[in-house]
């Protein structure tokens, strides 16, 4: 079982060392992702759905009707 105050210098310790390495790597990231956002990996990078040329949307899903008992 670990110790509280090895959890709380863990916590001290690595808190600064993640907030300096997501600074620096955004600045090398950002640029990385928008490049590869407009190749095969756009899928992965983006929230908006791939979409095959002269392809229709797909349909609404149907509503589905629940009756009580």
């Amino acid at each position: 079982m670990p110790y509280p105050h090895d959890v709380l210098a863990s916590a001290v310790l690595a808190l600064p060392v993640a907030y300096l390495t997501s600074l620096a790597l955004r600045r090398w990231a950002t640029p990385l992702v928008a490049s590869l956002s407009s190749g095969a990996l756009r899928p992965v990078l983006t929230a908006e759905p791939a979409t095959v040329s002269g392809a229709e949307p797909a349909a609404e899903p149907a509503a589905v009707i629940q009756t009580a008992g």
